[in-house]
């Protein structure tokens, strides 16, 4: 029987913070609106080597022998990457490159994060805050509290990843994957707004609706 679901991931900051959504949350069919499915480890791949454009550039291939092993396909990555034609092209083209190879459009999604992941970290601060806090030095929490407190204003930024690394570095935090992980798993991801993350939640509504039972999503 095959498995319901595969992610292919641009990176591990993605791949941890798919570890933390499907893999250590009771709650994440109910947040996403759909039928729970079985997730594991051995699902979520991050080919070697590959980042977002040689993702975007070989997914169609890496992907082809999982047509024997699992129902469905996310392919999960940023937009905003050297040569990079935008959000649109990159989805477009992939998804066309995916049905050549067997993908049916009913089997496969492809996602392209506008920028880039941390504009999902930043469109819920709360939870942001919460995964780097344990990354925090005794000494800075004092300052810390300020900062949170501080940060009050939910606004869409231009640049998530400078302005995430401008926070960590301001409070002397080391850059973790594990923090997406962190996030992820404190994220109210029943509110995101995200456009991208929409467009996640939609695929995981329209093949795993609630109340069908069988494990491929399919009616029994």
């Amino acid at each position: 029987m095959k498995r319901p679901l595969l992610f292919l991931l641009a990176d591990k900051d993605m791949q941890e913070a798919c570890k933390g959504c499907f893999l250590e949350r009771d709650d994440w069919a109910r947040a996403f609106g759909c039928r729970k499915i079985e997730i594991v480890d051995t699902d979520l791949v991050v080919p070697a080597g590959m980042k977002d454009p040689g993702l975007f550039k070989h997914a169609h291939d890496i992907a082809r022998p999982f047509l024997a092993t699992h129902e469905r396909l996310v392919v999960l990555l940023d937009s905003a990457w050297q040569g990079s034609r935008g959000r649109s092209a990159i989805e477009e083209e992939l998804r066309k490159r995916l049905q050549q190879n067997g993908w049916s459009s009913d089997r496969c999604e492809v996602v392209a994060i506008e920028p880039e992941l941390e504009a999902w970290a930043w469109s819920d601060r709360r939870a942001l805050f919460e995964a780097l806090s344990q990354d925090l030095r005794e000494g800075d929490r004092h300052l810390w509290k300020a900062t949170v407190e501080k940060e009050t204003v939910v606004a869409r930024l231009s640049d998530p990843e400078a302005e995430l690394a401008k926070l960590r570095e301001r409070h002397r935090i080391p850059a973790s994957s594990a923090q997406f992980r962190r996030f992820a798993k404190f994220a109210r991801i029943d509110r995101c707004a995200d456009p991208a993350f929409v467009r996640l939640r939609e695929a995981l509504r329209r093949w795993f609706p609630p109340g069908i039972a069988n494990g491929n999503g399919r009616p029994d």
